[in-house]
């Protein structure tokens, strides 16, 4: 508004200077006259623009209030309004539509067995004034324009925080559980706001934090998991493996382990050596009882 008013007195000073070269006095005031009604049909059509059929943008709604008693009047969607009488309505603020995002981190919230953790999360949400419900439009209508994401942000945590707290501490470590709770505090958090003249678009719940101690103890037994799971499946490929054997491969298996329980109680002389060529030849031989008589003592 300011800028506007230097640009009319720039322009009524050139105008003087303009006439008086050209006109005298004379022509100053036909310049001066001409000048005003010129600058009275410009503030004129500025102020039908921009108070009278205004213009509210394509992603906005308009807050229209009485210039009188400062009361919510309604609200416009998007387009060209005629706003009559204009010294008693006004537009106040302008709402956008479009998606807000906002993040947020719920502290406090507990589990069903009572262990404390941190949630982090985000939430995309949308304006729709014109879904507030009965008696709270004039409230929303102050609050919506400026306060819209505190608002969300505040019932998020509240609703996250009830949640948690109908989960223990087992479901809330299981992997599935970061869909199961996407899915119901979209669910909560869009009842609770909806009233309010917004609609949750999306939620994501980006991590899920335990005390220290907790999570210390956590991963222990997911490693000690991780083992043994790790030790049952070569189990069962052995026992597949041996599944596949035939008897001959089973027989020199077993001829193996007897030349291993040999050697380590210690075979002496040439039948013992004999044996355990023919061990290795995989051929069924018995010991001879001198042999037998000859190994040495445990």
């Amino acid at each position: 508004m300011a800028r506007n008013v230097l640009v009319i007195i720039g322009l009524l000073a050139v105008t003087i200077i303009v006439g008086a070269i050209f006109g005298g006095w004379q022509g100053v005031g036909v310049v001066l006259v001409a000048s005003l009604g010129v600058a009275i049909a410009g503030f004129l059509v500025w102020y039908v623009d921009h108070h009278i059929f205004i213009r509210v943008p394509e992603m906005d709604v308009a807050v229209v209030f009485n210039r009188e008693t400062r009361a919510f009047h309604k609200f416009l969607r998007p387009g060209r309004h005629w706003l009559l009488p204009p010294f008693l309505y006004m537009v106040k603020d302008m709402i956008y539509t479009g998606a807000h995002a906002i993040e947020g981190t719920t502290t406090g919230a507990r589990t069903a067995d009572g262990i404390p953790v941190t949630v982090n999360w985000n939430m995309t949400f949308g304006i729709d004034p014109f879904s507030v419900e009965g008696d709270m439009v004039p409230k929303m209508a102050r609050a919506l324009p400026k306060g819209a994401e505190g608002m969300a942000r505040n019932h998020g945590n509240n609703v996250l925080q009830h949640i948690i707290g109908q989960f223990t501490i087992d479901q809330l470590c299981d992997e599935e559980i970061q869909q199961r709770l996407e899915n119901r505090f979209k669910k909560a958090a869009h009842d609770r706001i909806s009233i309010m003249g917004m609609q949750v678009l999306r939620v994501m719940i980006l991590s899920i934090k335990l005390p220290q101690d907790l999570q210390a103890a956590i991963e222990a037994v997911k490693k000690r998991e991780l083992l043994v799971s790790s030790e049952s499946r070569v189990l069962k490929l052995l026992q597949e493996a041996i599944h596949e054997f035939s008897d001959r491969d089973m027989e020199r298996l077993a001829e193996l382990e007897r030349l291993r329980l040999i050697s380590q109680n210690g075979v002496a002389g040439e039948g013992g050596l004999a044996y355990l060529l023919a061990s290795l030849l995989h051929t069924r031989t018995v010991l001879p009882e001198d042999v037998i008589g000859k190994q040495q003592p445990d």
